[in-house]
């Protein structure tokens, strides 16, 4: 049995967002789902920087898991985890990376057989970005 926790000031917050949308149901659904998803690949992500000791690594970096980093950031990052640009670009990198892994392996749960994860990500990624 897996727990899944529920954040009721988060869902009420993005049902808001949707209300201002005018999505089908099927649509608005999936679209929870995606963000579900991806919320839930955060937290174990986070869960295993922090049982790893790297924390403060996964606090400062969490923010561009999904989105560029351009070098003022890159930069003001490595001053405050004491590291080189290029150490703080690894870092992002393989951040990025395992971030990847989790959600394959959160979409892995959801299809019958793994000749789906590849179609269920396209899917995500445009009911996201819709």
């Amino acid at each position: 049995m897996r727990f899944v926790t529920f954040d009721a000031q988060g869902a009420e917050e993005r049902y808001q967002l949707e209300a201002r949308v005018a999505l089908d149901p099927q649509t608005a659904f999936d679209r929870e789902w995606g963000m579900t998803l991806l919320a839930q690949a955060l937290s174990r992500l986070k869960q295993e920087y922090t049982a790893t000791g790297k924390d403060r690594l996964y606090e400062r970096l969490k923010a561009y898991a999904s989105a560029e980093m351009d070098a003022t950031a890159c930069a003001q990052a490595a001053a405050e985890l004491a590291l080189t640009e290029s150490a703080t670009k690894g870092a992002l990198q393989r951040l990025r990376q395992h971030y990847r892994e989790l959600i394959r392996m959160e979409i892995a749960q959801t299809v019958s057989s793994p000749s789906q994860i590849d179609e269920e990500i396209r899917y995500l990624i445009g009911i996201i970005g819709e």
